[in-house]
């Protein structure tokens, strides 16, 4: 017996958080789910001991989900939907770039040993997490892209010099992530997309 299912926002993200729970180099110090302990943000310090690093408030705005990575010095603070277009719905746009902006300057402050010195240096970059059964065309992705970009320029906490972006697409029954880096500077790093992508088992889009 097939059992079937509707790609919800949730099921998108859970396809990529397991990659990520089962990588060794990524650290998921929060993650947003429609019921569950969604209020603390952890991490584990250098004795290998979580700890909790911040605790939202009943009513503050939070990512849906934020990543560590010591190796790549690297912090994903991601917005994840069911599709394409909620990304721009109404005024999502603009309160995610603030919230991540918010968790961006809070982190570069944090003064618990489980975040530690090193953390606060690291860059922060905004991340894009969206469900599909066909690919969006490029002309559509370009503009939530650009669109999350423009906005990124008011705000000071969030490297500007790329956006993360997953895409988990189902087939069938079958949920497969996909990695689209977008690249606003003149180098790009093929090795760090090879990287993530090999880190947490997920393949590339170019």
């Amino acid at each position: 017996m097939t059992y079937t299912y509707k790609l919800t926002e949730e099921i998108a993200r859970w396809a990529f958080e397991i990659r990520c729970e089962r990588s060794k180099d990524w650290y998921i110090a929060f993650t947003n789910p429609t019921a569950g302990p969604w209020k603390s943000m952890k991490c584990i310090n250098n004795k290998n001991i979580e700890g909790e690093i911040y605790r939202f408030g009943a009513n503050e705005e939070r990512p849906d989900i934020v990543l560590i990575n010591d190796i790549l010095q690297s912090i994903f603070i991601i917005e994840a939907k069911d599709s394409l277009h909620k990304l721009i719905e109404g005024n999502q746009a603009s309160k995610s770039v603030k919230v991540v902006n918010d968790i961006s300057y809070m982190l570069k402050n944090c003064k618990s040993s489980f975040f530690g010195e090193q953390r606060r240096r690291y860059s922060v970059y905004l991340g894009l997490l969206w469900g599909c059964e066909d690919f969006d065309s490029q002309k559509d992705i370009d503009n939530v892209i650009t669109t999350y970009y423009e906005l990124m320029q008011h705000y000071n906490n969030i490297d500007k010099s790329k956006i993360i972006n997953i895409i988990t697409q189902k087939q069938k029954e079958e949920l497969t992530c996909y990695l689209l880096i977008k690249n606003f500077s003149e180098k790009v790093d093929y090795l760090y997309e090879n990287y993530i992508c090999d880190s947490m088992n997920i393949k590339l889009l170019k």
